[in-house]
């Protein structure tokens, strides 16, 4: 039999349940303003102490060392504007865990050249101490290119543009 006070434990429960789904979503809308503003303190600020980036095509960043190098990088050799958001976020909650999925395009300019780049995000998150983070990030890169060239075809990621990040700085590759 449903009591007044098991009704009412019941919406405390799926207001609490509402809630972490709208601060765990909330983790990739400032990821998007982080990486744009191009703080990687604020974009670490987002992830677990213990964090691995994948990134597609390249190479699995594993612990936030690595994340924290491959995001230094790309602050460093990323557009001098640069505007990017995610959309069509299917988020699944848990207990203290989430996973994300959304699409995410980017426009920019890179040296003075009009640049597109789309692909998904795929996260994992970590309600930590209260706070949602980003356990795992995988980057899926559908294409990047400059807005003069297009981005149909077999050559829709311009490998000179991964290029631009040296071997030695951890990042792309």
């Amino acid at each position: 039999m449903v009591t007044p006070e098991s009704a009412y434990e019941s919406e405390l429960q799926s207001a609490s349940e509402l809630y972490d789904w709208m601060q765990a979503r909330e983790v990739l809308y400032r990821y998007c303003f982080a990486v744009d503003t191009g703080s990687v303190e604020d974009v670490m600020a987002l992830f677990a102490t213990d964090c691995d980036l994948q990134i597609v095509p390249g190479d699995l960043h594993k612990g936030r060392e690595a994340v924290w190098q491959w995001y230094k990088t790309l602050t460093t050799k990323r557009m001098g504007v640069l505007r990017h958001l995610a959309h069509n976020q299917v988020l699944h909650l848990s207990g203290l865990s989430a996973r994300s999925k959304s699409y995410w395009d980017a426009v920019g300019d890179l040296r003075g050249q009009a640049m597109l780049a789309a692909g998904f995000y795929e996260d994992v998150l970590q309600k930590i101490e209260g706070e949602w983070k980003i356990a795992k990030k995988t980057i899926k890169i559908d294409y990047m290119v400059p807005l003069s060239e297009g981005w149909g075809g077999q050559n829709r990621i311009k490998k000179a543009l991964l290029r631009e990040i040296p071997n030695n700085s951890k990042g792309w590759r």
